[in-house]
């Protein structure tokens, strides 16, 4: 009899210990997949991730031509305006060189006149370039009482300096213009540059999100990438 009640009291202690572990395991056992879901992002931000990194390739490789177009368009400019240069200052030697030559021979011309020297005013005008022999001979064709003091002035058709200072303006012009042009082109070279290095952030920021497991990392991240990918793409239409 004795033996019967243990018997029955050894099962019911055996029946006691499988409940409280059954009890274990409905209290413990969902953990595990609600930990998985918390720490796994979505299927939607993988996808919106791959978006970003494409559209960031993207714009990358438009920054990268861009900059590429203005920097060769700026060593263009460059050349164009060494060129320019040196054709403004040879019109502008050719100018001074004219002004001392007209002016050092009329002078001559006139001393010679005043003195009696046809001979010698005769031969100093066959020294005179066509244009400034015209100059003189208009000025000598005018009333005395009429014409300027001097054959060298703007009343004068014939005087062609004029001319000339107005091409050394147009010509300095054209060399500040076109330096201009390069100065501008080879700073939005740069700029895009630089934009480009920014936009690498938004390469590494990606990167890391498709290494992390948590969620909310994940979409800060991912945010921070989108953000940057925005900025860069402002600033190539800005700058293009």
């Amino acid at each position: 009899m004795a033996n019967k009640l243990g018997h029955h009291h050894l099962e019911h202690q055996i029946e006691h210990l499988d409940h409280e572990e059954q009890g274990e395991h409905a209290d413990h056992g969902p953990a595990p997949e609600n930990h998985h879901a918390r720490r796994h992002a979505p299927s939607w931000m993988s996808l919106a991730l791959a978006l970003m990194l494409g559209a960031a390739a993207m714009a990358s490789g438009f920054i990268a031509w861009r900059a590429a177009v203005h920097s060769g368009a700026a060593t263009k400019a460059y050349t164009q305006t060494e060129l320019d240069l040196n054709n403004t200052n040879t019109l502008r030697q050719e100018l001074q060189q004219a002004i001392i030559n007209q002016r050092d021979l009329f002078v001559s011309y006139e001393t010679a006149v005043g003195n009696g020297q046809s001979s010698i005013a005769t031969e100093i005008k066959n020294l005179m370039d066509p244009s400034t022999l015209a100059t003189v001979n208009w000025w000598l064709a005018q009333p005395v009482g009429l014409r300027p003091p001097s054959p060298f002035s703007a009343a004068n058709p014939d005087w062609v300096v004029p001319t000339l200072s107005i091409e050394v303006l147009d010509a300095t012009a054209t060399t500040t213009s076109t330096q201009d042009s390069a100065d501008a082109n080879l700073e939005r070279s740069h700029q895009l540059e630089l934009l480009e290095a920014l936009l690498a952030i938004a390469f590494l920021t990606g990167g890391l999100t498709s290494t992390l497991e948590h969620h909310r990392a994940k979409a800060i991240l991912l945010t921070t990438s989108t953000i940057v990918l925005v900025m860069a793409t402002v600033g190539l239409v800005v700058l293009w």
